[in-house]
């Protein structure tokens, strides 16, 4: 099935989740995990200028509700966002493949 065509709202909040290939664990420890997504998160609502209102990571995915007044989820949820963080935690982990499924 298609993914759903995305809604650019500068008004509405977003929903953004992304969960590791086959449900498999983050392959870093949770704390260091926890302090690459706090420190790409940091950068990032910086650089786009969105507002975060919850982030929850777990295990294996996280959930970040945000709003974005400049309507630029695109480019700050995959294209730096989960770019970031995907990169960083492959190369603590020595993977070479993806880290989110459907990226």
């Amino acid at each position: 099935m298609p993914r759903a065509k995305v809604i650019y709202s500068a008004i509405h909040p977003y929903h953004v989740t992304a969960r590791s290939i086959n449900r498999e664990w983050f392959d870093v420890p949770m704390d260091y995990c926890y302090g690459i997504f706090i420190n790409v998160l940091e950068e990032a609502l910086c650089r786009y200028k969105v507002n975060l209102h919850a982030f929850v990571l777990m295990n294996n995915h996280f959930h970040m509700i945000i709003s974005t007044p400049q309507k630029n989820i695109d480019k700050f949820a995959v294209n730096f966002f989960m770019t970031r963080t995907s990169k960083r935690i492959a190369l603590k982990s020595n993977r070479i493949n993806h880290i989110y499924e459907g990226t």
